[in-house]
């Protein structure tokens, strides 16, 4: 078969300045039977483990390649097809239909706009803020000091990032597990991202079908479903807190917009400021190979659609294409909403179970509904034809997978921790007793394994599952994952054993958690222009993807570092100190409970 992907070297092809070089997308046909065909389109109907094979994309220097096209006003469809027909016709008797194109010379150059100003503008003034304050701190040497030009200076925020916090409010202390959770899950999503980029311009794309029938690699496959882990921290930590929040404060009507506007604050500045380069100085990777299928799509909907992102409505979006991972962060900031308004309106306990089984059963059957009704895949699937754009209308991601009441019934069970966490320590229950149950405890984590691995049922070379296995595996799978991995929290929590509690308290989280936001922020940015800068394909090994990840996510992490110092670190001391501006003496270390430890952010 024709290799699905191939470029010419994009460099070379601007050593004469005429020269031009065209992304071509295209279709195998053939003016006759053609048994090569035939066997490219059976192939490619096994679309959850295949390509679509009849589909290609080649990076062609026309003025190089095809003796008829000279110079850009000489490229058309028909002169691409013309050029692409004698190669394949040559090798196999094939021929090509364009669907479309995109072409780029040597004076195709980007240019300083008022956009790119205007961001170059305000990361200037945030860097200046930080040296002003940096320098004023040492110079007033009052460590007591509490002043706004305080909030950013780099020597106290860089204290607050490398400090342990062992001198915190006890029952925060007992949360310090989930920050090895919150890591090991994080590498995990970086993992699964990273392999958009050998999807998107892999060399060896039969080795990378066949690593859909490899064992171990369905934890990868099927490891999207680990994102609940997320969705359950954050509606455990918003009851948690909730309720040491009320011990000393009424909690009313006016704490829903009050709390909401301070997460908006929270979230937006760091995640503003990376939209802002993607829609601006992003351009400035390109253009190469594999600009156009890569950071063009996100160049282009940043621009357009940045403000759909800053509202946190972007998983309602279809196609979008800016920050795709956003979704997440869209969905959890809904959810945050909605808890808020829960945990108001159950801070008495009469109705409180009642009120959350009864959500919990709602939604534990609208992803069921859903699929059935849309007739979509069990679970959220690698298929490689999607996954090459980002699942832009791929039906299970957008109409499932990534909205706000297809994720209700983690964030439920994490509500539901959060109360019995708290009943139980203000009960001081004995858990010496339960501790006999360690070996259930300790088949948590291959009950997690076996939920995720649960997912090969559906990577079949085999027809279509039947609707009701489909609503069935849709029904359960989230909600499985939401108890086991509550049930390992609150194991944690109280001690229950000592292996894992010991190893996912271990001080070398602290700070990959704390910046554990800042890097699921920037991360695929990097993927997106590691994989437009280069001029070659990518060749699969799972080595090769493993060292993929782990160079994505060690510069992730470096670059979350000022992030969190000049911009994350900040606004955090600056809405603390809005906060206990007015606030009573008394109560302004009750309002300052905002820990990386315990926050309900990644």
């Amino acid at each position: 078969m024709p290799p699905i992907y191939q470029i010419d070297n994009f460099e070379d092809c601007f050593i004469s300045p005429n020269n031009v070089y065209c992304s071509v997308h295209f279709n195998l046909v053939s003016d006759q039977p053609s048994e090569l065909l035939h066997l490219i389109q059976e192939y490619s109907k096994h679309i959850v483990t295949h390509y679509n094979h009849t589909k290609l994309r080649y990076g062609v220097c026309v003025t190089k390649s095809c003796q008829h096209i000279r110079n850009e006003s000489a490229v058309s469809r028909h002169a691409l097809e013309e050029c692409l027909n004698s190669s394949m016709w040559e090798n196999y008797e094939l021929k090509t239909q364009v669907e479309n194109y995109s072409c780029y010379n040597q004076y195709d150059n980007n240019y300083i706009d008022t956009a790119d100003i205007i961001v170059g503008v305000v990361l200037m003034f945030i860097v200046l803020l930080n040296i002003v304050g940096s320098i004023y701190d040492t110079c007033s040497g009052n460590t007591k000091d509490r002043s706004v030009l305080v909030c950013f200076s780099i020597k106290r925020n860089w204290r607050r990032l490398t400090s342990c916090r062992k001198n915190m409010e006890p029952r925060l202390q007992r949360l310090k597990g989930l920050n090895g959770i919150r890591c090991i899950v994080l590498y995990g999503v970086i993992l699964v991202h990273c392999y958009w980029a050998y999807v998107v311009a892999v060399e060896n794309s039969h080795e990378l079908e066949l690593m859909f029938h490899s064992l171990p690699l369905y934890l990868f496959f099927n490891g999207p479903i680990a994102i609940q882990t997320y969705i359950v921290i954050c509606g455990f930590l918003l009851a948690y807190k909730m309720q040491i929040y009320s011990e000393k404060h009424s909690t009313s009507w006016r704490t829903v917009p009050k709390a909401l506007l301070l997460r908006y604050l929270r979230l937006t500045p760091a995640y503003a400021l990376t939209i802002a380069l993607m829609a601006t100085w992003l351009k400035f990777a390109g253009p190469s190979a594999l600009w156009e299928v890569t950071a063009k799509p996100s160049f282009a909907d940043c621009q357009k659609r940045w403000w759909i992102n800053l509202l946190y409505l972007n998983n309602f979006v279809y196609d979008s294409q800016c920050m795709v991972h956003g979704w997440y962060l869209a969905v959890d900031m809904q959810l945050y909403f909605y808890g808020l308004i829960l945990c108001v309106l159950l801070k008495k306990t009469n109705y409180r179970k009642i009120i959350l089984i009864s959500i919990f059963i709602i939604g534990f059957l609208i992803p069921g509904v859903l699929t059935y009704i849309h007739d979509l895949q069990g679970a959220m699937l690698f298929i490689p034809s999607e996954a090459n754009y980002l699942f832009k209308t791929e039906p299970t991601f957008n109409k499932n997978y990534k909205t706000t009441y297809g994720n209700i019934p983690s964030f439920v069970i994490g509500l539901s921790l959060g109360y019995l966490v708290y009943s139980w320590q203000q009960k001081d229950i004995n858990i010496e007793k339960y501790k006999k149950f360690r070996i259930i405890y300790w088949a948590l984590f291959p009950l997690i394994l076996a939920i995720v691995l649960s997912g090969t049922y559906l990577y079949r070379d085999a027809p279509i599952d039947p609707i009701y296995v489909r609503v069935l595996f849709a029904t359960f799978t989230k909600p499985l994952y939401g108890v086991t991995m509550a049930l390992l929290i609150c194991g944690l929590i109280f001690k229950i054993e000592g292996i894992y509690r010991k190893f996912l308290e271990l001080d070398m989280w602290t700070i990959p958690s704390t910046l554990s936001y800042g890097i699921y922020v920037v991360h695929f940015s990097f993927i997106r222009i590691h994989v437009a800068m280069n001029s070659h394909l990518f060749y699969i090994t799972s080595y090769n993807l493993i060292l993929m990840t782990t160079c994505i996510a060690a510069v992730s992490f470096i670059a979350a570092v000022p992030l969190w110092l000049f911009v994350e670190a900040p606004f955090i001391e600056l809405i603390k100190y809005v906060i206990n501006l007015n606030a009573p003496p008394k109560e302004k270390k009750v309002l300052n409970i905002e820990k990386p430890v315990a926050s309900t952010y990644l």
